[in-house]
């Protein structure tokens, strides 16, 4: 009986020797794995946010930029009309005045010393008030040009002394160089020796820009 109990106490003692204690048992437990936050997404309202202020200064830009331009690049000026025209040739008759094609040509007589007339003289004084008057508002262009006809004694050096002569004379009017254009001159030569003109002639043609309106 005494040896039972010895057996019994025994076992008892193996038992609880092969448990772990307390403090070994927690050892034990896996500790548990504790992530890492997550990571907070972009704020999509910022986005947003920028997104807008790059477009509208996109924006800003542009309009500056089409602003500059505008103020930059000459307007076109107006065409010059019928009533232009008329100014310029003292008539308002259609025979003088060939407002469809947008011209007005002033033809100049000079003598054999290329001197010229009165009414040349009169003319580039209204040509010059019609041009201080109109040039701001309205396209003039005014073109020089000068024929000879080498059978009847004339010469292309004689045409562009003509033609140098109107337009001296037009800048000392008042009207700009930059507004006078000059044609190189040509030899008439459907005249021969019988027919050929004596009279040497030069002409004034006022017109306007082809981008008027």
């Amino acid at each position: 009986m005494v040896e039972s109990s010895n057996n019994f106490e025994s076992q008892v003692q193996d038992e609880s020797s092969t448990q772990p204690s307390p403090k070994d048992w927690f050892n034990s437990v896996p500790s548990p794995q504790i992530s890492s936050p997550l990571e907070p997404e972009p704020n999509k309202s910022k986005r947003f946010i920028v997104l807008a202020v790059v477009l509208a200064s996109f924006v800003i830009v542009g309009v500056l930029a089409y602003l500059f331009v505008s103020l930059m690049m000459p307007k076109a000026k107006a065409c010059l009309n019928n009533a232009d025209f008329a100014t310029l040739s003292g008539s308002s008759t259609t025979d003088k005045v060939d407002a469809k094609s947008g011209l007005y040509t002033f033809v100049s007589e000079f003598s054999d010393k290329n001197t010229v007339d009165g009414n040349t003289t009169d003319y580039i004084s209204t040509l010059a008030d019609f041009y201080t008057k109109r040039s701001r508002d309205a396209s003039i262009i005014i073109t020089l040009s000068s024929d000879y006809t080498a059978a009847s004694g004339d010469s292309k050096a004689l045409a562009d002394e003509r033609a140098k002569f109107l337009a001296d004379r037009l800048v000392s009017a008042g009207i700009p160089a930059s507004a006078i254009h000059t044609v190189a001159s040509n030899n008439r030569v459907e005249y021969d020796g019988e027919d050929a003109p004596t009279i040497r002639l030069a002409s004034i043609t006022v017109s306007s820009d082809a981008k008027c309106h």
